[in-house]
């Protein structure tokens, strides 16, 4: 129980770095060139996504059609626009040398809607209710 309280309250500190990080760059909004969240005042959650892009395996087309499926279906079964697209943009190299990148800009209503869409432990909240 007590190993399972300091996994919690790193996930914290390392959720709140990397917010506190990607708050300092700008944020994980437009623009972004890391892979990143950013947590709102109202607990509104924005990751930014940066991945190398081949498009030997699939289309700018295919990876947008495949994300707004999985956001459809998860707001289905919510019963609230909970996940949203914000903007997907790549497919071109920043550098000469670099493979071509995307980038893929995601909003969250919540933590837990982030959490629940991604399976990944997000926590946004006092210390004192982390699990």
């Amino acid at each position: 129980m007590h190993r399972n309280k300091r996994k919690s309250v790193a996930a914290i500190l390392l959720a709140a770095a990397m917010t506190a990080v990607m708050t300092g760059c700008g944020s994980a909004g437009e623009g972004a060139q890391v892979t990143g969240l950013a947590i709102s005042k109202d607990g509104k959650v924005t990751a930014a996504i940066v991945e190398d892009f081949q498009k030997s395996y699939y289309t700018i087309e295919t990876l947008d059609s495949m994300i707004r499926q999985e956001i459809a279906e998860y707001n289905a079964e919510t019963g609230a626009e909970a996940v949203a697209l914000k903007s997907i943009e790549g497919g071109e190299a920043l550098f000469a040398e670099e493979e071509p990148q995307v980038t893929v800009q995601m909003e969250y209503a919540t933590a837990e809607d982030y959490t629940a869409f991604n399976e990944r432990i997000l926590f946004y909240g006092p210390v004192g209710e982390a699990d």
